[in-house]
């Protein structure tokens, strides 16, 4: 089978991680691998840097694709679309904030817009951040971070919304904000996060998480695509 290159920008290290472990292992039987490039987080960067950080991937790569998995919380503020098209609507948001990204790569110049005129760049925003993910399943972060007794604590965060994609976008009650409040220095992002992940399942995550699951049918598409024409 000859497999197809996905060049992924990610947010930091957990992203990296969550990809390199739960999502490679789902694609590379579907023939498609995945190359990183690492941002360290992006609160702290403009956005003129994360573009070009983007398009050093597509530069690099051409015949490649290329995708993000950026943190819809935090994202600079000069990111294109972020303060022109909010909506009450999270994924809404996110999805407007998406297509504005690729409208400015693609006015960029010549060879960005031939990547994305081929639909060869996937933007994603993770809504709101990746610990959004855990709460598809509370009681296994309780499990895991072994704190059984704040299970129903987390479950009550999770029934306030229609989504774990809905936990909101503040810095005082974001998702990681919520576990830190409750854990305290015992959640550890790096250490128990993709661990958390892999305990809940892609499967039951994508039935919980709507934008999270639109993003890996786009690349499953992708996939197919790629080897029917091969």
């Amino acid at each position: 089978m000859k497999r197809t290159l996905v060049q992924v920008v990610v947010e930091g290290e957990t992203e990296r991680d969550f990809v390199k472990r739960i999502l490679a292992p789902h694609f590379y039987p579907k023939g498609l691998v995945f190359q990183f490039n690492l941002l360290h987080g992006v609160n702290r960067w403009g956005w003129d840097r994360v573009r070009n950080e983007i398009a050093g991937c597509i530069y690099d790569a051409p015949e490649s694709y290329c995708t993000t998995m950026i943190d819809l919380y935090g994202l600079p503020e000069n990111t294109p679309g972020k303060n022109q098209c909010y909506d009450r609507n999270p994924i809404l948001w996110a999805e407007n904030i998406e297509k504005a990204i690729s409208q400015s790569l693609f006015k960029s110049n010549q060879r960005l817009q031939n990547f994305i005129t081929n639909d060869r760049f996937i933007p994603y925003l993770q809504v709101h951040e990746f610990e959004a993910l855990l709460f598809s399943e509370p009681e296994t972060i309780a499990a895991v971070v072994d704190t059984k007794d704040c299970a129903e604590e987390l479950k009550a965060i999770r029934n306030q919304y229609k989504t774990p994609e809905y936990i909101n976008n503040n810095p005082a009650s974001a998702p990681s904000r919520r576990l830190k409040k409750i854990y305290g220095s015992s959640y550890q992002k790096p250490l128990f996060g993709v661990m958390i992940a892999q305990d809940i399942g892609l499967d039951k995550i994508r039935k919980q998480c709507r934008h999270f699951n639109s993003w890996l049918s786009l690349l499953e598409n992708i996939a197919q695509q790629t080897q029917v024409a091969n």
